[in-house]
């Protein structure tokens, strides 16, 4: 419980701080496009699982994608990544995956700056096994998905913008499966991220 706590307060903070800074005289029109990276920290629970387990740190990215209705809003949609490589039996080198595809509603209060965004799609869960050269990969489950988030557009040319964010993404992809046989029940999993990336407007 304590994570979310810290993570609302410094969604707080860093709203309350960037909505003071001055925005560019540059407003939305037309499409975006945005793309970054940064460290995402996860969480899964399932029936079999016993209860949250910690968090997990590993890297994230996203790609971002859309138009703008009018300069105070934007939408579009949006593409999550988080993953993390372990060592199983037999040498084998797994990298599970938790991702999300999402539609998107960014809303710029004084539309250039700092911006809150949300978001409900599809989430899933896969992992790639190798061993030697050859790699398997195996799609899990997917499920609904729903993502919320801030952050900042620092301009630094008339089209280009540094986004510094934070965000937080849910997805319940229910039971897995490896072909018919499910392995663990009502899986639910998310992520809190912060990244930094370019947004092209």
């Amino acid at each position: 419980m304590r994570y979310r706590t810290t993570l609302v307060g410094m969604a707080m903070v860093l709203g309350c701080v960037l909505s003071s800074v001055p925005a560019s005289a540059q407003e939305h029109g037309g499409v975006f496009f945005g793309g970054g990276a940064g460290l995402g920290m996860a969480n899964a629970d399932c029936d079999e699982c016993g209860g949250d387990s910690d968090r997990e740190n590993s890297g994230v990215l996203y790609l971002r994608g859309g138009a703008a209705v009018n300069p105070h809003v934007l939408i579009g949609g949006e593409f999550n990544l988080w993953g993390k490589k372990d060592t199983g039996v037999f040498g084998a080198e797994n990298s599970i995956k938790m991702y999300s595809l999402t539609g998107t509603v960014t809303f710029y209060p004084q539309t250039e700056g700092f911006f809150v965004n949300f978001g409900a799609g599809l989430a899933f869960i896969g992992v790639d096994s190798t061993v030697g050269n050859t790699t398997v990969s195996t799609d899990l489950g997917k499920g609904f998905g729903v993502l919320l988030g801030t952050g900042y557009d620092i301009r630094v040319g008339d089209h280009v913008a540094v986004t510094p964010a934070v965000q937080y993404w849910y997805g319940a992809p229910g039971d897995l499966k490896v072909g018919n046989t499910s392995f663990l029940h009502d899986w639910r999993q998310n992520v809190v991220d912060f990244t930094i990336g370019l947004t092209i407007f």
